[in-house]
C-alpha cells in the first residue's frame, strides 16, 4: 500500500485543525520551471481578496489573461471553464483550465503554447522572452488573489505590440528562449505596461580595430 507523502500529512494536520483564516490559499503544484504552470487556489479566500462578488474564478483568470493579450474564447468542457488569449507574439497563446476541485478550491492549468502554420497546438518548449513573461505576469497575479494590477490590453494597444515583434522577428532579433534562458535576461522596468514590445538586446558587437594608428609603437 502506497504511504501518504509527508508533505500531504502536514497539509491535511493543518486543514484539519487550524482555523478557516489559516489555510494555505495557493497550492503549486508544479515545479517553477518549464513554460505551464498548474496551481489550486481557495475560493473562498480569493472573495475575501477582492471586493464582494466582483467576479468568479475563471472571471478573475480572464482578467488576469486579458493584460496580457486578447481573450479569444471561453468554452465550458467537462465541467471545466477554458479560456485562450493570443498574445502580441506571433504564433503564441496562453491557454487556462479552471477546474473545480474538493472542498472549496478550483484547479488552474496555465500553458504557454505555440500555434503551427496549419493551426494546431501544442505547449512550448522555448519562446520569445515577451511571451514567457506573460505566462509568468499572469501566474503571479493569480496566486495574489487580487484584481490585476496592470489594465486590460485593447485592440489598438495590442496591434502595435503584434507589428513590432513581427518586425523584430523578421530581423532575427527575437529568438524563442529556454526558462533557463528567460530568467538571465535583465527585465525592463516597465515589462508590461510599456507602450513597446521588449526583446532582450543582441550581444554586443565587437568594436572595429582601429585604423589610425593611434595604438602602434
Amino acid at each position: 500500500m502506497t504511504r501518504p507523502a509527508p508533505i500531504l500529512i502536514f497539509a491535511l494536520a493543518l486543514t484539519g485543525c487550524a482555523h478557516p483564516k489559516e489555510v494555505v490559499v495557493v497550492r503549486t503544484l508544479s515545479a517553477p520551471t518549464g513554460l505551464e504552470r498548474q496551481m489550486e487556489i481557495d475560493t473562498q479566500q480569493m472573495a475575501h481578496g477582492a471586493q464582494a462578488g466582483e467576479f468568479s474564478p475563471a472571471g478573475m483568470v480572464e482578467r488576469q489573461l486579458a493584460t496580457v493579450g486578447m481573450v479569444r474564447a471561453r468554452k465550458a468542457v467537462e465541467g471545466a471553464i477554458e479560456l485562450t488569449a493570443e498574445l502580441p507574439t506571433p504564433g503564441y497563446r496562453l491557454t487556462a483550465r479552471v477546474a473545480p476541485r474538493p472542498e472549496q478550491f478550483c484547479r488552474i492549468d496555465l500553458a504557454l503554447v505555440a500555434v503551427a502554420p496549419d493551426g494546431t497546438t501544442k505547449v512550448a518548449e522555448t519562446a520569445p522572452w515577451w511571451a514567457i513573461h506573460a505566462l509568468e505576469t499572469v501566474a503571479a497575479g493569480l496566486n495574489s488573489l487580487l484584481p490585476p494590477r496592470l489594465a486590460p490590453l485593447d485592440e489598438a494597444r495590442f496591434s502595435r505590440l503584434s507589428a513590432q515583434a513581427a518586425a523584430l522577428a523578421q530581423k532575427g532579433q527575437d529568438p524563442p528562449l529556454s526558462m533557463e534562458d528567460y530568467v538571465r535576461v535583465p527585465r525592463p522596468l516597465d515589462a508590461g505596461e510599456s507602450e513597446n514590445y521588449f526583446a532582450p538586446p543582441s550581444p554586443a558587437e565587437p568594436e572595429p580595430a582601429k585604423t589610425d594608428g593611434s595604438d602602434e609603437e
